[in-house]
């Protein structure tokens, strides 16, 4: 047996030295530290930071670089913080009513009565409200439900966020997740409902007082004794004073919160202070909404999420939760999640919506962009930038985060290329900060800004720059004022959108082209306006200028003739002009009641009914007979007559009197003082501004990383193939030289007409046969069977590349030519499908081929 045992032990070890992994040795132990490595680190970290921000002049040195780079993180780190605050804005109102809807569904406080149960036992219908986060922008909100359960919290709320992985096969793993979130037990297995009733009962109480001391110290009270008999009536009056017990029940049940609460304030101030503080905790936390929030409701397990709604439904009287669902794509959703029984029966729907992406879009060109917040923006961006922006916005992603992304690789592009940027982050501080970074570069790095800015004196260049920053608030006033006034006169188009307007007004030749159409549609409607509309929109004026960084030092002598646009001058115009004319009109019909009343009533009547009958009776007998007739008629016609000379004479007189009438109302003046201000405003562009240099963005060139187009770049390799390979002609047009890929596509993105995969090849056997007789692309397409065509005497012309077959000769030869460019043509449409230009067309009869980008030039 030991011999076995020893056997088997070898065998043991023979099979573990095979089977098992091969374990390397440990390396030896390191030596001593080197005590240059920290600095070698340094260096090369140093040395990233260097290729991060190249030279931009030929003297540039490394501390300027560095300098370069600390203004990037301090600019964008501002502009980045400035826009989030500005998209956590837009949902402002919305986290308000949702607060708001939490604590109005909250139930109140109840006394529970001991012996009876509680009220509402099983389903009840839960406030529920259904959260439309974006639509189609939904990565817009990707942190909107965390700033919501955040901003809840500070409230004072009970909430639990959770996401659908959350939802597990059991609704025990929902529960479990909110008792953790809302009592902070990270630690809880409890997965079941009664152990989140027993903490939110440990939490704020089950609603029963304790007793007071006065009540505990008396005797208990003996019922009276009910004799057995009764007599007769007794049913009838019992049944009566039940019936008036249920109406007074029906006409008290909105008064029973209010009742209970005072009822607990009265039993509480005669408990103890301990009783007494430990009741207030309760009470308080017993107004304290409980709330679950639940992100992506589509994303989560239906079966799982029925179950806890209808759990939680159940025990709505015991723990009152309140559900918040975020919706992504409609509002109807839910319904195609759940039955309606559910929904129905457990749950008391209220629709709300976030912004959307133009909502976020404008806030943030109006806020950020233009400056309407009162902050520096701390960065321009060309009109080619924010053009390439919106275009991406709108084709691509329709999300604000796009824009975000756009403007970073801008304002880092122009970081690092441009040398003046240094001066960036203390723009925002003031000149003086503009001149104290002047007057520490270094010579060699002044004496290059001044070359770009015309001034090598430190003052000049802070000059400079505090020009180009005034030159901008102006014209952000005056972007404002134009979005103002079409707002006021209802003028609505694409090109008062402030995306729109930021993008446009940014161009050289705004102020002589687009905007003189903008104010001559405006100026009309400008004048029609009422004196209440006047003041109204001066005053939005003043304050949208006010709100600009820098604006009211901008135009302050517009804000001083904008002074007269008040409503004591409009008052007072009110009674000189139009006024005037309605107090003249009123005292004219009081003079004429005062002259009615001197005359006694009677005789008044007789005379008014006098002159009436005397009215009637002569436009009924007037003009009887002939001669009457004809008498009036010439009589009319010299009244005309003397009317048109004197017409004549005063028409020039009256009209300008209406003119001047007319000029001297108030919204006119308001309408020619705007529009001239307006002009005014916006003739000087701040990015042509020299100064301006310092931190607007202009490369626009480097948001083409961001937006990829595969097909595009495809495309144009195969239509204009010498942009990719210097060697080759530029007007080659259709030739045999080219690659059969690219010939092929030539044609077929030319003419419609090769989605017909017979009339495609024919095309490209006539060209390659044109191209072998020397004369060219065939300008008629054969159809038929290709005839025997005789060998050409001069050679393959249209460049050196040369790949097209000679024509045969006999038969066979005329087969194999046929062959070989059948089998070119395939492989050709082979590599277009590949790359996704084409596809097989399923819908017509036939060969046929769909193209998948770019459609053909018609006509």
């Amino acid at each position: 047996m030991a011999d076995d045992e020893c056997l088997d032990e070898e065998a043991l070890q023979d099979a573990l030295q095979e089977e098992a992994f091969v374990v390397i040795h440990s390396a030896p132990a390191t030596g001593p530290k080197d005590k240059d490595s920290a600095a070698a680190v340094a260096a090369a970290h140093n040395s990233l930071r260097m290729a991060a921000f190249p030279e931009t002049f030929a003297s540039d040195r490394p501390e300027q670089r560095l300098a370069r780079m600390e203004a990037w993180e301090q600019c964008w780190g501002a502009l980045a913080q400035h826009i989030q605050e500005v998209l956590r804005g837009t949902d402002a109102a919305v986290f308000q009513a949702l607060l708001e809807f939490a604590r109005s569904s909250h139930p109140a406080a109840s006394v529970t009565i001991p012996g009876f149960p509680g009220a509402g036992i099983g389903c009840q219908r839960m406030p529920t409200a259904l959260v439309l986060a974006g639509g189609v922008n939904s990565a817009d909100h990707s942190s909107t439900f965390p700033s919501l359960a955040a901003h809840l919290r500070e409230q004072g709320c009970y909430v639990a966020l959770l996401q659908p992985h959350s939802f597990g096969k059991a609704p025990g793993d929902v529960i479990g997740e909110v008792l953790r979130q809302m009592s902070g037990l990270t630690a809880s297995k409890a997965e079941h409902m009664a152990a989140l009733v027993q903490w939110y009962q440990d939490e704020a109480g089950d609603g029963t007082l304790p007793a007071p001391r006065e009540q505990l110290d008396a005797p208990e009270a003996v019922p009276e004794a009910v004799p057995a008999g009764g007599s007769a009536t007794q049913p009838r009056k019992q049944r009566q004073e039940e019936a008036a017990e249920e109406e007074e029940e029906a006409e008290h049940q909105e008064e029973a919160g209010q009742q209970s609460l005072t009822q607990q304030r009265k039993l509480r101030s005669r408990l103890p202070a301990a009783a007494q503080g430990e009741a207030e905790l309760q009470e308080a936390a017993r107004r304290r909404p409980l709330v679950v929030i639940l992100e992506g409701t589509e994303s989560a397990d239906v079966q799982c999420l029925r179950d806890f709604i209808l759990t939680a439904s159940e025990a709505y009287h015991e723990v009152p939760l309140t559900l918040m669902l975020g919706l992504t794509t409609s509002a109807d959703a839910l319904h195609d999640l759940l039955p309606s029984e559910v929904t129905d029966r457990c749950m008391d729907l209220q629709h709300y919506k976030l912004a959307s992406a133009m909502t976020r879009l404008d806030s943030l060109v109006k806020q950020v962009l233009l400056g309407g917040s009162g902050r520096w923006p701390g960065l321009l961006f060309s009109e080619a930038i924010v053009d390439r922006l919106t275009t991406r916005f709108f084709n691509h992603f329709y999300s604000s985060g796009s824009i975000v992304q756009g403007l970073k690789v801008a304002a880092l592009s122009h970081f690092r290329s441009q040398p003046l940027s240094v001066l960036a982050a203390a723009v925002g501080e003031g000149r003086a900060a503009v001149l104290e970074a002047c007057a520490s570069l270094d010579p060699v790095t002044r004496a290059e800004f001044s070359r770009r800015l015309g001034s090598r004196a430190p003052a000049g260049l802070a000059d400079a720059v505090m020009e180009a920053v005034t030159v901008w608030s102006r014209w952000a006033v005056g972007v404002h004022w134009l979005m103002l006034a079409g707002e006021a006169v209802e003028l609505r188009g694409i090109d008062l959108q402030p995306w729109k307007l930021a993008e446009e007004a940014m161009r050289q030749g705004f102020a002589d082209g687009q905007l003189k159409q903008l104010l001559g549609k405006m100026e009309p409607l400008l004048r029609k306006l009422p004196p209440p509309a006047v003041q109204q929109l001066a005053s939005q004026l003043q304050g949208r200028a006010e709100g600009v960084f820098g604006g009211v030092d901008a135009v302050a002598e517009h804000l001083d003739q904008l002074v007269p646009f008040t409503s004591c001058y409009l008052a007072a115009a009110g009674d000189s002009g139009e006024g005037k004319e309605e107090k003249e009109k009123e005292q004219m019909d009081e003079e004429e009641k005062a002259a009615l009343a001197v005359v006694p009533a009677p005789a008044a009547a007789a005379a008014q009914d006098g002159i009436g009958a005397a009215k009637k009776r002569q436009k009924h007998q007037q003009h009887r007979s002939a001669q009457g007739r004809k008498a009036a008629l010439l009589e009319k016609v010299a009244q005309q007559n003397s009317n048109a000379a004197a017409k004549g004479k005063g028409s020039a007189a009256a009209a300008a009197a209406e003119r001047a009438r007319a000029a001297a109302a108030p919204a006119a003046r308001f309408a020619s003082w705007l529009t001239a201000t307006l002009r005014e405003l916006l003739a000087a562009v701040p990015t042509k501004i020299p100064g301006a240099a310092v931190f607007t963005c202009r490369d626009a060139g480097s948001l083409d990383c961001l937006t990829a187009e595969p097909r595009g770049a495809i495309h144009a390799a195969l239509t204009e193939p010498h942009l990719y390979l210097p060697g080759l002609r530029a007007d080659m047009g259709v030739n045999a030289a080219q690659e059969d890929a690219v010939l092929a596509y030539t044609l077929f993105d030319q003419d419609p007409k090769c989605a017909n995969l017979a009339d495609w090849y024919q095309a490209f056997v006539e060209v390659h046969r044109g191209a072998a007789s020397g004369s060219g692309s065939s300008a008629k397409r054969r159809k038929a069977k290709v005839k025997k065509a005789k060998r050409p005497e001069g050679g393959a012309g249209g460049g050196d590349q040369a790949v097209s077959v000679p024509p045969p000769e006999d038969e066979a030869e005329e087969r194999r030519w046929q062959r070989e460019l059948a089998a070119r043509f395939s492989q050709a449409t082979a590599e277009l499908q590949y790359v996704g230009l084409i596809k097989p067309s399923r819908r017509r009869r036939g060969d046929y081929v769909q193209r998948l980008v770019h459609q053909p030039a018609l006509g």
